[in-house]
């Protein structure tokens, strides 16, 4: 029977709680509380110490999870992404001068 799969919280919340070592995970939910702890503003020596890990494995873990998030750079996807950014700054100043006439009034 397979086991049911766990998120990054609960495996976090394990560890944390020595239900379970983080020496006993797999690469893939390794790189999940990696990237999840990334994301909390945790630092490289922070995970390492919290997994068990020395910094330069955190730092190759990194390095593939930017890799699994990268793109494939081609003409399209840059209008695409330029697009995005200019629609992103243009409701950014829109607020910003909502913003600006509302504390006026």
């Amino acid at each position: 029977m397979s086991e049911t799969p766990r998120g990054p919280i609960t495996l976090l919340r394990e560890i944390q709680q020595k239900a379970l070592s983080p020496k006993n995970l797999n690469g893939k939910d390794r790189l999940a509380c990696v990237e999840y702890l990334v994301g909390e503003g945790r630092s490289v020596a922070e995970i390492a110490e919290l997994m068990q890990v020395v910094v330069r494995t955190v730092q190759r873990d990194l390095e593939k999870i930017k890799e699994h998030h990268s793109i494939t750079a081609s003409p399209d996807v840059t209008r695409r992404m330029i697009g995005n950014l200019v629609l992103d700054a243009d409701q950014g100043i829109a607020r910003l001068r909502k913003i600006g006439r509302d504390r006026a009034t």
